[in-house]
């Protein structure tokens, strides 16, 4: 069946108990449960906030890009600055402290972005630049940062340009370069950087085997 209200959606995203849509016009709509503010729309934080139709995202009106996981959501504003909202313990909002927030807040620093994807735990940008900046969790090694320590702010990963994509998942993160190259970093234990080989994690960013020029 459609979602309700729904008319002029170019991009969707979907979270572990919420959904999300960005219209043409650039505003957000959210639907599902809002235990961690993930509905954005600035109420109450609690598994009975719910609902089975559409809300607007609180003063979010100019979205470019749009990205859900697990229990946050983050989109890029037309100005190149990123916002997001929900569950925050590990930082993976990125303002700079680890409160949940039920409206988007400002990722502190960042003005560049050009798109945004969201881990479990945490979330990277691609800047103008061509660069990746990552935040949140980093118990695998996921922001890419060379070591393991979280950050709740942005962090550019090391030695990684010439980036026209990002992805994220649960414990990893990956980059397709210009030139074609993959290059992945975080989580290896099922062999999902590429790299050639199971098991452990790594810091910085690793070129999946076949893909570089």
């Amino acid at each position: 069946k459609a979602v309700v209200g729904l008319t002029d959606a170019v991009q969707v995203a979907t979270g572990s108990r919420h959904t999300c849509a960005r219209s043409k016009s650039g505003k957000v709509r959210c639907w599902g449960t809002s235990y961690y503010g993930e509905l954005g729309d600035g109420g109450a934080m609690s598994s009975q906030n719910s609902t089975t139709t559409p809300r607007d995202v609180k003063t979010l009106v100019d979205a470019v890009d749009l990205s859900a996981n697990f229990f946050h959501s983050c989109a890029v504003r037309g100005n190149g600055t990123v916002v997001c909202w929900g569950y925050n313990q590990n930082g993976q909002l990125g303002d700079g402290g680890l409160v949940n927030r039920n409206v988007p807040t400002p990722v502190f620093g960042l003005s560049d972005a050009v798109a945004v994807e969201t881990g479990n735990k945490h979330t990277c940008a691609l800047r103008k630049t061509g660069q990746v900046a990552c935040w949140g969790d980093n118990g695998y090694g996921q922001l890419g940062t060379g070591n393991k320590f979280k950050s709740i702010t942005p962090l550019t990963v090391a030695g990684l340009d010439g980036v026209v994509a990002v992805t994220t998942s649960e414990s990893h993160s990956c980059a397709l370069r210009k030139n074609g190259e993959i290059r992945c970093w975080g989580n290896n234990g099922s062999g999902a950087l590429g790299i050639g080989k199971f098991g452990g994690s790594y810091t910085t960013p690793q070129t999946v085997k076949g893909t570089a020029p």
